[in-house]
Order: C-alpha cells, then sequence, then structure tokens
C-alpha cells in the first residue's frame, strides 16, 4: 500500500474532528426540518439546506484561498478539475442530500444504520481494486465499526426503527455516494492540495443544485433573516469546517481508516445527547462506543506493522 505524508495521528484527529462537527449537525439539521430549532421558526426544506450548505462553503473558501495564495496557486489542471467538480456533485451533494432527505422519511436511528454500511463498501471496493489487501485487522476493525455503530444509535436499547421504503432507499445511496467520497476524495488528495479539492468539490456540489433550485425560488421562500443566519452558520459547522477536516485527513490516511474513523459521528451524538440534553447512556450504547473506538485503534496499531491476508488466517 502506499505510504501517505504526514503523521498518521494527525489524520485520526483531522477525521474524528470532522465527526464531531457532522453529529452536532446532524442534530441541528433535523430541528431544522421541523422548524424547531428558534422558537416561531418555519421549516427549512431539505433541498434548500443541502444546497446552502456546499453554497455558502465554496462562496466563504474561494476568496479566502484567492487573497492568502493568488489565482495562479488555486487553479488546477482541467482533468483534476473536472474531478473535483464530480466527487463534489455526486458524493458530497449525493451524500447530504440522500442522508438528510433519509431522516425526514424514517428515524435517525435508521438512517445512520444503513448510511454507515459505508466502511464495508470502501474495504471491498479497494480490496477489488488491489489498493490495499484483505487482512484480518481490516476485516475486523469495519465489522467492529459497524456494529458499534448500531449499538450506538439504539439496536438492542429500545431505538425506534421505522422501515420506510423511500427512507432506507436514500440512506443506502447515501452509503454509496459516502463511499465515493471517501474513494474519489482518497486519490485526489495524493496529488492534489486537500484546500484545492475542498474548493472545488463545494463549486460541483453547489452547480448541481443552481438549475434545480435557482436564485429565484430561494426568493420565492421568503425565509426571514434568522434563517438565513442558521443556514450560513449551519454551512460552515456542517460542511466547510468537518470537509475541510476530512479532505485533510484523506491526504494523510487511506480511505478504509479515514471512513472507519468517521463512525465516531454517531458515538459524539450519543455523548453529545448525554452531556447536554441528559438523554441516558444504555450499557449497550456504551459497548457501541467502546466498539468504535476499538475499531480505531486496531487500525491504528496495526496500521504499522506488516498486514497479514486471510489466506494466512
Amino acid at each position: 500500500m502506499q505510504q501517505r505524508p504526514g503523521n498518521p495521528l494527525a489524520g485520526y484527529a483531522l477525521i474524528a474532528c470532522a465527526a464531531f462537527f457532522w453529529a452536532a449537525s446532524a442534530n441541528l439539521a433535523k430541528a431544522a426540518f421541523a422548524g424547531g430549532w428558534i422558537p416561531g421558526m418555519r421549516p427549512v426544506d431539505v433541498l434548500t439546506l443541502t444546497q446552502m450548505r456546499s453554497t455558502v462553503s465554496f462562496v466563504l473558501l474561494f476568496p479566502a484561498l484567492l487573497m492568502l495564495r493568488g489565482w495562479k496557486q488555486i487553479q488546477l489542471p482541467r482533468r483534476a478539475f473536472i474531478s473535483c467538480l464530480l466527487l463534489g456533485a455526486i458524493g458530497v451533494a449525493g451524500s447530504n442530500y440522500f442522508y438528510y432527505y433519509a431522516i425526514t422519511r424514517t428515524t435517525v436511528a435508521t438512517a445512520i444504520v444503513v448510511q454507515y454500511m459505508a466502511p464495508v463498501y470502501v474495504l471491498l471496493i479497494r480490496v477489488a481494486m488491489r489498493q490495499e489487501r484483505f487482512t484480518r485487522y481490516r476485516v475486523a476493525a469495519v465489522l467492529s465499526a459497524v456494529t458499534g455503530c448500531a449499538l450506538v444509535v439504539g439496536i438492542g436499547s429500545g431505538a425506534v426503527f421505522r422501515g420506510n421504503m423511500a427512507g432506507i432507499v436514500a440512506a443506502q445511496a447515501a452509503a454509496w455516494a459516502f463511499t465515493l467520497s471517501n474513494i474519489g476524495g482518497g486519490k485526489l488528495t495524493e496529488k492534489l492540495d486537500p484546500l484545492l479539492v475542498m474548493l472545488y468539490s463545494m463549486l460541483g456540489a453547489a452547480l448541481l443544485w443552481l438549475p434545480v433550485h435557482t436564485p429565484a425560488a430561494w426568493a420565492a421562500e421568503h425565509y426571514d433573516a434568522r434563517q438565513w443566519m442558521f443556514m450560513v452558520a449551519f454551512g460552515v459547522v456542517s460542511m466547510l469546517l468537518p470537509y475541510t477536516l476530512f479532505f485533510m485527513a484523506l491526504q494523510r490516511l487511506d480511505a478504509t481508516r479515514v471512513i472507519v474513523t468517521s463512525c465516531l459521528e454517531p458515538v459524539f451524538a450519543a455523548l453529545l445527547a448525554w452531556a447536554l440534553l441528559h438523554e441516558s447512556l444504555k450499557p449497550l450504547q456504551a459497548a457501541g462506543i467502546g466498539l468504535v473506538i476499538f475499531a480505531t485503534v486496531l487500525l491504528q496499531i496495526r496500521g504499522r506493522a506488516p498486514a497479514a491476508t486471510l489466506a494466512e488466517v
């Protein structure tokens, strides 16, 4: 496997921070869809919130990089530019939209359990593409992370699961889009600056939604100042910061390690609910947290040792 630059521990810290921001923003999104985040605030629809995340991220990041680096330093070769646009349009926009659509049609627990099959898909695809070997420790880490996510969101602890077909299909689409973000983002950050991958991925996501939901449509929704302020802040917390950290992590770690560590998202969501909302943390949820942490530690420890294939088991 190709050695990546930088300290791998920094990569784990980066994706863990990204997972924390995603966990915090998921609850904000659910409240925004229901209109319950600010008293008296009308609900924000899924498409608008998804579109505004990427648009806000690009609008804020582009002038900052232009001012700091200059135009020549933020240009990409045409092929790399198009690849970043496609990554944003299919991977980033797809995973965001389908996940948020899923939680409006089913429960958060159901959506997370289905979406977090993505580590399995990433491992299988990378093995099929000969980008890594099918090793015991990686299989154990992926299965521990997926099982841990399921326990954290409430399997076996009384969580409400609703088998709404549209919600399940949307969550499965989100899983595949997130898989693409990890594999495609990993390939791009091998050669490109993660900040530029982030910048043009956000542009691709923003351009995808522009003809679907035009500025005229924004105006017709008559959002008030509080809603616009919320959407800008939400774009920073849910996309600009975590996805920048995500792409920086992909420069330091392979896609399997990144997506397994991203399973800390439901862990952080459960811990935030326990610490801030005084929700109970059941024993099986605590066990799930332990499994996700174990998966991350296992990848770090075993990642330094020679890999053993399943054939050697």
